[in-house]
């Protein structure tokens, strides 16, 4: 997945909660949300400014198959109810889909998980939009 770097700020804006909607988020969470969580322990108070670390793992990541994960996983909560994830998700698809992609609510099953289960929760998913019909395709890069 390769998005344009107008895109990739918004996002970016999205992720560190600069843009007022969606959560703050610090070091730690991010690290975590980029899956590098031993990334920011030798950091400790010196942590990059969080645009910066986030415009930088963007950066990287943008044309690979991960960056859909992160493009999802900037709009997932575990707060039942939460409006927040719904209207920034609003507000990113018109920028998302100058890129050819945009975002889609679809019901996470239920997951079994050792003696419970992982209740069913609304996500989004990235789908690329197929301009011949403008036709959504569930996308894997």
């Amino acid at each position: 997945m390769k998005l344009s770097p107008e895109t990739l700020e918004v996002l970016a804006g999205l992720i560190t909660g600069e843009s007022g909607l969606t959560p703050e988020r610090g070091g730690p969470a991010l690290a975590d949300f980029f899956d590098n969580r031993a990334e920011w322990e030798p950091f400790g108070a010196g942590f990059p400014p969080a645009g910066e670390y986030v415009r930088e793992r963007l950066a990287v990541f943008n044309g690979s198959p991960r960056l859909k994960k992160f493009v999802e996983r900037a709009f997932e909560t575990e707060e039942d109810g939460a409006l927040w994830p719904d209207n920034a998700a609003l507000a990113f698809v018109p920028v998302l889909e100058r890129d050819g992609y945009t975002l889609r609510k679809v019901r996470r099953a239920p997951v079994p998980y050792g003696a419970t289960v992982i209740p069913a929760k609304d996500v989004y998913q990235v789908m690329k939009i197929d301009r011949g019909g403008k036709r959504y395709v569930a996308h894997n890069s």
